[in-house]
Protein backbone atom coordinates (compact mmCIF):
# COMPACT_ATOMS: atom_id res chain seq x y z
CA UNK A 1 0.00 0.00 0.00
CA UNK A 2 2.79 2.45 0.89
CA UNK A 3 4.07 1.70 -3.09
CA UNK A 4 1.00 2.61 -4.12
CA UNK A 5 1.38 6.23 -2.69
CA UNK A 6 5.06 6.34 -3.42
CA UNK A 7 3.53 6.02 -7.28
CA UNK A 8 0.56 8.44 -6.52
CA UNK A 9 3.25 11.12 -5.42
CA UNK A 10 4.88 10.64 -8.85
CA UNK A 11 2.66 11.22 -10.60
CA UNK A 12 1.50 14.51 -8.98
CA UNK A 13 5.01 15.55 -8.95
CA UNK A 14 5.01 14.67 -13.06
CA UNK A 15 1.83 16.75 -13.40
CA UNK A 16 3.53 19.77 -11.59
CA UNK A 17 6.52 19.81 -13.57
CA UNK A 18 3.70 19.68 -16.85
CA UNK A 19 1.68 22.51 -15.58
CA UNK A 20 4.68 24.58 -15.17
CA UNK A 21 6.02 23.27 -19.14
CA UNK A 22 2.65 24.44 -20.33
CA UNK A 23 2.45 27.84 -18.07
CA UNK A 24 5.92 28.61 -19.82
CA UNK A 25 7.53 28.13 -16.22
CA UNK A 26 5.27 30.89 -14.97
CA UNK A 27 2.77 30.77 -11.43
CA UNK A 28 -0.53 29.21 -12.99
CA UNK A 29 -2.80 31.81 -11.01
CA UNK A 30 -0.21 34.64 -11.97
CA UNK A 31 -0.95 33.81 -15.42
CA UNK A 32 -4.48 33.78 -15.12
CA UNK A 33 -5.29 36.61 -12.76
CA UNK A 34 -1.98 38.59 -13.15
CA UNK A 35 -0.83 38.74 -9.54
CA UNK A 36 1.68 36.32 -7.76
CA UNK A 37 0.33 34.14 -5.49
CA UNK A 38 1.35 33.33 -2.32
CA UNK A 39 4.06 30.75 -3.83
CA UNK A 40 5.23 32.26 -6.76
CA UNK A 41 9.00 32.65 -6.56
CA UNK A 42 9.27 29.41 -4.40
CA UNK A 43 11.00 27.20 -7.17
CA UNK A 44 13.32 29.97 -7.85
CA UNK A 45 13.94 30.11 -4.66
CA UNK A 46 14.28 26.81 -4.55
CA UNK A 47 16.89 26.51 -7.58
CA UNK A 48 19.13 29.26 -6.21
CA UNK A 49 19.21 27.28 -3.00
CA UNK A 50 20.24 24.12 -4.06
CA UNK A 51 21.60 24.49 -7.18
CA UNK A 52 23.24 27.70 -7.25
CA UNK A 53 24.18 27.42 -3.29
CA UNK A 54 23.32 31.24 -2.89
CA UNK A 55 21.36 31.55 0.48
CA UNK A 56 20.88 34.89 0.20
CA UNK A 57 19.52 34.84 -3.54
CA UNK A 58 17.23 32.13 -2.53
CA UNK A 59 16.07 34.72 0.37
CA UNK A 60 15.56 37.09 -1.43
CA UNK A 61 12.85 35.44 -4.24
CA UNK A 62 10.95 33.56 -1.40
CA UNK A 63 11.95 33.43 2.23
CA UNK A 64 9.87 30.84 3.28
CA UNK A 65 11.99 28.41 1.44
CA UNK A 66 13.72 27.82 4.67
CA UNK A 67 10.80 26.28 5.93
CA UNK A 68 9.25 24.64 3.10
CA UNK A 69 12.13 22.11 2.71
CA UNK A 70 11.68 20.16 6.45
CA UNK A 71 7.83 21.07 6.07
CA UNK A 72 7.77 18.91 2.84
CA UNK A 73 10.07 16.17 4.31
CA UNK A 74 7.83 15.97 7.19
CA UNK A 75 4.49 15.73 5.12
CA UNK A 76 5.80 13.05 2.68
CA UNK A 77 6.75 10.95 5.70
CA UNK A 78 2.53 11.68 6.97
CA UNK A 79 1.77 10.65 3.44
CA UNK A 80 3.55 7.73 2.76
CA UNK A 81 2.40 6.48 6.32
CA UNK A 82 -0.92 6.20 6.16
CA UNK A 83 -1.16 4.17 9.58
CA UNK A 84 -0.76 7.21 11.31
CA UNK A 85 -3.38 8.00 14.25
CA UNK A 86 -4.31 10.16 17.33
CA UNK A 87 -2.07 12.86 18.46
CA UNK A 88 0.49 12.16 15.40
CA UNK A 89 -2.63 13.43 12.90
CA UNK A 90 -3.46 16.50 15.32
CA UNK A 91 0.25 17.67 15.12
CA UNK A 92 0.57 17.03 11.72
CA UNK A 93 -2.54 19.70 11.14
CA UNK A 94 -1.08 22.23 13.81
CA UNK A 95 2.31 22.29 11.73
CA UNK A 96 0.59 22.71 8.55
CA UNK A 97 -1.54 25.66 10.04
CA UNK A 98 1.35 27.35 11.44
CA UNK A 99 3.34 27.08 7.82
CA UNK A 100 0.19 27.96 6.18
CA UNK A 101 -0.13 30.98 8.36
CA UNK A 102 3.66 31.88 8.02
CA UNK A 103 3.40 31.76 4.07
CA UNK A 104 0.16 33.43 4.22
CA UNK A 105 2.10 36.27 6.24
CA UNK A 106 4.95 36.42 4.16
CA UNK A 107 2.70 37.25 1.47
CA UNK A 108 0.93 40.02 2.74
CA UNK A 109 3.91 41.16 3.83
CA UNK A 110 5.59 40.82 0.40
CA UNK A 111 3.02 42.46 -1.69
CA UNK A 112 2.34 45.44 0.64
CA UNK A 113 6.55 46.65 0.39
CA UNK A 114 7.65 44.34 -2.80
CA UNK A 115 4.69 44.44 -5.62
CA UNK A 116 4.75 45.62 -8.17
CA UNK A 117 8.59 45.60 -8.06
CA UNK A 118 10.95 42.23 -9.12
CA UNK A 119 10.40 39.26 -8.03
CA UNK A 120 6.84 40.22 -7.27
CA UNK A 121 5.88 41.53 -10.66
CA UNK A 122 2.17 42.14 -12.01
CA UNK A 123 1.62 39.90 -15.86
CA UNK A 124 -0.21 42.06 -17.96
CA UNK A 125 -0.61 39.00 -20.41
CA UNK A 126 -2.83 37.45 -17.42
CA UNK A 127 -6.10 36.14 -19.32
CA UNK A 128 -8.17 38.26 -16.45
CA UNK A 129 -6.18 41.05 -17.19
CA UNK A 130 -6.48 41.25 -21.17
CA UNK A 131 -10.47 40.26 -20.49
CA UNK A 132 -10.72 43.60 -18.40
CA UNK A 133 -8.83 45.60 -20.52
CA UNK A 134 -11.65 45.22 -23.35
CA UNK A 135 -13.88 46.90 -20.74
Amino acid sequence: MNFLRIVKGGILCIICVLSLWLFDAHCPLESIIGIPCPGCNMSTALYWLFIKHDVETAWFFHPVVFLLIPYLIYAGIVWIRQDIQGWRRKAFRYISTIFLTILVICYVYRMLTVFPQWPMTYNEDAIIVKIMSLF
